[in-house]
Parts: C-alpha cells; structure tokens; sequence
C-alpha cells in the first residue's frame, strides 16, 4: 500500500522529472507513518521537504534567476545527496532509539 501511494502521490505532481525522488519521499513519508502511527510527523516532514523548495527559490530569485528559467534539474545534486544522507541518519537513529513493537493479542 505504502508504494502504491508513494507512486500514486508523485504522479499527482505531474512533473515527471522528479518523479522517481518524489515516489522516495512518498515512500519515507509513509514508513513514518506507518512506523509511528501518528500522520502528524509525515506532514511535518513534507512541510519542511515544500519550505526547502521555497528558501532555495527565494535565493535564486534574489541572485536574478526568472521563475520561468528555473527546471526541475536547476536543484544542485550535492543537495539532494547531503538531504539523503541526513534522511538516512536521521532514520537509522529514530529506529534504534524505537525497536519496532511485536503485536500482542490477548486471549481472554
């Protein structure tokens, strides 16, 4: 479910450029989900990814760059690898700090 939807949300952006990262993150935004049970970490986690977009838009737009100028591939790919690394630390950390939980049924 969680990779469907993770394609499923890409798509929905419409920019096939960056479909594949985007299906990434729809997938890291879902295990957090599914994970932690709590929606409200995968929208932070998206409000920080769209906030990121912004300020790098604000600092081209301030170097002079046209929006209209500016392609999907104008985000310098360093970044993308320094976020993944951050991403997967940052992951490895939250689950040994929270070993997934066994379900425990109960009979009564």
């Amino acid at each position: 479910a969680i990779i469907l939807t993770s394609i499923l949300f890409s798509a929905i952006h419409g920019s096939w450029y960056g479909f594949i990262p985007r299906t990434a993150l729809g997938m890291l935004l879902g295990f957090v989900f599914y994970s932690t049970g709590n929606l409200w970490y995968s929208i932070f986690m998206h409000f920080i990814n769209n906030f990121t977009a912004l300020v790098f838009l604000l600092v081209y737009h301030r170097q002079g760059v046209a929006l209209k100028d500016m392609p999907d591939s104008f985000f310098p790919w360093w970044i993308g690898v320094l976020a993944l690394l951050v991403v997967v630390a940052l992951l490895i950390k939250w689950y040994k700090n929270n070993p997934p939980q066994a379900d425990v049924i109960v009979n009564d």
